[in-house]
């Protein structure tokens, strides 16, 4: 049985640079036009994906709900939803996935998709949100197995209405860290690229980098990002008389070159989903470090393509950095092994073929019923 195009709404939170948002961006750009027309909604203002969209003429909705009294404008977004006529409605991020849900529900969209993207670990009323709307959502699709099995235990939801669709890295992004694959520091770096927020653990990544300091005191540490606690990770440098080795250089566009010259690559999250920048590092073919929590467990086995420590514990990190600096042709296997996995179990395509795979399931489910009338 065959459809005409089916019309996607992709409501996200926001379209600034991050892991959800590139992967919409991807998404939306790659997704079979001949079976799916998509669009982009972002509850807030327009940021650096939403411009790239609109540049591949990709519409994009921007409601601009970004406070709490702004709630008087999801009136907008159901009645644009209703004048749209969407087929499908697929929502990333807590507050697009709880407003898609209501929304998509009162706007009479036949097929509502969330996405779940982390084990969320500290606003444990998403959870409760999550669980209490649920019945308003015909699937979710979960970044990892690992957020799937959270979501089971944590949350309640049900096995039959999760999905796991993994992350995946463009091949663009592999040509780029290939061309820049060469390039050498002066020094040993050690680097990561992550928000500068509670959730990535960084301030376990800089006591651990003091510990190091003390064996290799010329070693670099970069940190690139931008977040809320940016000014007290600084300040915590400065305190622990690390500053002169530590490095914040803030958001950055150029992933690929500033990736070629890390020598370890570090991501000390406390709780994740798929990490992208994890994925990144990966497909560069630096050696990871990452904590044993969520999605990175999904993407490193344990010394073959990385190592897995402890999360919250700089004395493992520390211990794994150090290791991995005394020990170049280990961190030449680990690296290569990495680049292997990535290429081979995380192409973009991939990702676009399986979202594909589930919209046409429940689309096919939900003519079900009439489908006896044809025969």
């Amino acid at each position: 049985m065959t459809f005409p195009p089916k019309r996607i709404f992709y409501l996200i939170t926001d379209l600034d640079i991050g892991g959800a948002e590139n992967m919409l961006f991807e998404l939306a750009q790659r997704i079979d036009k001949s079976k799916f027309i998509p669009e982009v909604g972002c509850l807030k203002g327009k940021g650096i994906v939403g411009k790239k969209l609109e540049a591949l003429g990709i519409k994009v909705k921007y409601f601009h709900i970004e406070k709490l009294w702004h709630i008087y404008k999801l009136a907008n977004v159901v009645s644009f939803l209703r004048q749209g006529r969407f087929d499908i409605l697929h929502s990333y991020l807590f507050h697009a996935n709880i407003i898609g849900r209501i929304c998509g529900k009162l706007a009479g969209i036949p097929i509502v998709v969330s996405s779940i993207r982390v084990c969320e670990r500290e606003k444990l009323y998403h959870l409760w949100m999550d669980r209490i709307t649920n019945r308003m959502v015909d699937l979710e699709i979960c970044v990892s197995k690992e957020v799937k099995n959270f979501t089971i235990e944590k949350a309640g939801i049900s096995e039959h209405k999760l999905e796991v669709v993994e992350n995946g890295i463009p091949d663009t992004f592999l040509d780029a860290v290939t061309s820049h694959r060469n390039k050498k520091a002066h020094s040993l770096v050690v680097g990561t690229v992550a928000r500068l927020s509670e959730q990535k653990g960084i301030e376990y990544l800089l006591y651990a980098a003091k510990k190091t300091i003390e064996q290799f005191p010329n070693i670099t540490f970069i940190i690139v990002g931008s977040g809320p606690l940016a000014s007290q990770l600084k300040e915590l440098s400065i305190k622990l008389n690390i500053s002169r080795n530590v490095k914040f250089i803030g958001f950055r566009n150029d992933i690929p070159e500033l990736l070629s010259v890390i020598d370890i690559f570090v991501l000390p999250s406390l709780w994740e989903g798929m990490p992208n920048a994890l994925l990144e590092a990966m497909a560069a073919g630096k050696p990871v470090i990452a904590t044993d929590t969520g999605g990175s467990k999904d993407l490193i086995d344990s010394n073959i393509n990385g190592v897995l420590v402890e999360p919250a514990n700089s004395e493992a990190l520390a211990e794994a950095i150090l290791k991995l600096l005394g020990d170049p042709a280990q961190r030449q296997r680990l690296g290569e092994s990495a680049r292997e996995k990535v290429k081979e179990r995380f192409p973009i395509d991939k990702m676009v073929f399986k979202t594909e795979q589930i919209y046409t399931k429940l689309i096919k489910m939900l003519f079900l019923p009439f489908t006896r009338f044809l025969i």
